[in-house]
């Protein structure tokens, strides 16, 4: 399994220094990151993009602060 965090945040390269740690050290273990905000201008849903990358999923788990995690 393969752990994938959605991350939301409308700047998670430079508006949150906590996120952007959080996420740089995800990636740094391995773990995939999907930054939201970037995939997806103006909070329009790409709802086909967001199935496929969830497609393998086993479990998920209700956002934690302004991540949310799920196995794939």
């Amino acid at each position: 399994m393969r752990t994938v965090v959605l991350a939301f945040h409308p700047d998670l390269a430079g508006g949150s220094r906590v996120n952007a740690r959080l996420a740089s050290a995800a990636r740094e273990a391995g773990v995939k990151v999907r930054d939201e905000y970037a995939l997806h201008p103006g909070f329009r849903i790409d709802v086909a993009l967001e199935a496929q990358a969830s497609a393998y999923g086993e479990a998920l788990t209700a956002p934690r602060a302004s991540f949310g995690l799920f196995e794939v």
